[in-house]
């Protein structure tokens, strides 16, 4: 059975690849941060996430632990460019929450990998 973070988190991933409001689960104050991008506010992350979830087709939670309003997640998205090139790749996801809403992602990730499938989509 799940706790309510796991709920929300698991909520939060199931959006990608599909038209469900992930928005409102986010705290307005929303602190994102990634070895390319940090930004501050709600306004700024849903201008970055959007760029992000219309390369995602599918996002997979793999294996979560949580701890009252936190949550550490490896998260597998599958994704692709218009030029139809592919990338499978997972993310460690570090979560935290205020009152059921997102109030912080850190993200950890392959930047080789990932700037090397985003390359992609600048030659073709």
């Amino acid at each position: 059975m799940k706790n309510l973070t796991e709920k929300k988190v698991f909520e939060f991933f199931e959006t990608f690849g599909t038209d469900k409001d992930w928005k409102s689960l986010l705290a307005d104050d929303i602190n994102f941060t990634s070895p390319m991008d940090e930004v501050d506010d709600k306004d700024k992350f849903i201008e970055l996430d959007t760029q992000f979830r219309q390369l995602v087709k599918k996002a997979s939670v793999k294996w979560i632990i949580t701890n009252d309003e936190q949550a550490s997640a490896l998260v597998n998205y599958d994704m692709a460019l218009p030029t139809g090139d592919s990338l499978n790749i997972t993310f460690s996801e570090i979560i935290n929450l205020d009152n059921q809403k997102i109030k912080s992602i850190e993200v950890f990730f392959d930047t080789a990998k990932f700037y090397e499938f985003l390359s992609k989509m600048e030659t073709k």
